[in-house]
């Protein structure tokens, strides 16, 4: 079995599909440990957009958009950028194939 490096391990789970288990992911020791170094990693990268509750950020995780058309909403964006708008219907809230996900989102006054 070729060894696969952090990088090769979090995109091949980035592509499982739900109800796919991780004992169809084959490794051996050295993958184990790459698939260790590649979770801590997603954490990190998590983290570093995980919204502040002291900030009123309310956390998000896809679906409908939970705001009325025309309020002024905050995003917090996966790629760590924030934006405000006062068309929030016009966001993608949902979570498909989509770069930049809202990860929070707060009410602006």
């Amino acid at each position: 079995m070729a060894k696969r490096t952090t990088e090769e391990l979090a995109q091949q789970l980035a592509d499982m599909k739900w109800g796919d288990s991780l004992s169809d992911l084959e490794m051996g020791a050295y993958e184990a440990r790459a698939l260790g170094r590649a979770f801590v990693a997603l954490r990190q990268q998590l983290e570093a957009v995980k919204p502040e509750a002291d900030e009123g950020w309310i956390e998000w995780r896809g679906g409908e958009c939970p705001v009325d058309e025309g309020v002024w909403v905050g995003f917090k964006l996966s790629s760590g950028i924030t934006v405000e708008a006062n068309n929030p219907e016009d966001w993608e809230w949902h979570w498909f194939d989509t770069d930049s996900k809202i990860v929070a989102y707060r009410l602006v006054s």
